[in-house]
């Protein structure tokens, strides 16, 4: 997803302000002038989790309850993968389950976001830790419940 943005520039003391125009390159106009325009592009993150070092110390974060249909449209439009590898079962589950399919990282990596960048979690509850052994039962993944949400940040 791209937000289209201007730059304005306050000729007293220098300091530019980004003002956000619209998510389409359609609509950049301020009192009838046409106005610069760039292009603010904004990360989408895929995973299983979030944790408060992954937010900016401030931010405004907004919760939105997904469909699969939904989560996977957002994630079809590309996504950068926040998943451990270690959770071996827990992506076998998304694969065959949702038919989701995204790119494993070699190792589990570190996440900033910031102000626009969006995060689509695959919640589970109801999997019980696999001790002793590497792949859920069947039983076990229909007992399961699923969810998905974007959350969103802002300033």
């Amino acid at each position: 997803m791209f937000i289209y943005v201007t730059l304005l520039q306050d000729d007293r003391d220098g300091i530019s302000t980004c003002l956000p125009l619209s998510i389409d390159k359609k609509r950049h106009y301020i009192g009838g002038l046409k106005l610069p325009v760039e292009k603010l592009i904004m990360k989408t993150y895929f995973g299983f989790g979030i944790a408060p070092s992954m937010f900016p110390l401030e931010c405004g974060i907004r919760k939105s309850n997904l469909t699969v249909e939904q989560a996977k449209e957002i994630i079809g439009e590309g996504v950068t993968s926040c998943l451990n590898p270690s959770h071996k079962a827990s992506i076998e589950v998304m694969k065959t389950r949702f038919q989701v399919e995204v790119e494993i990282p070699p190792k589990a990596p570190s996440v900033s976001l910031v102000n626009g960048d969006r995060l689509v979690v695959m919640g589970v509850a109801g999997l019980p830790r696999l001790e002793n052994r590497h792949e859920y039962t069947t039983d076990e993944v229909n007992a399961a419940k699923f969810n998905f949400a974007l959350f969103t940040v802002s300033e």
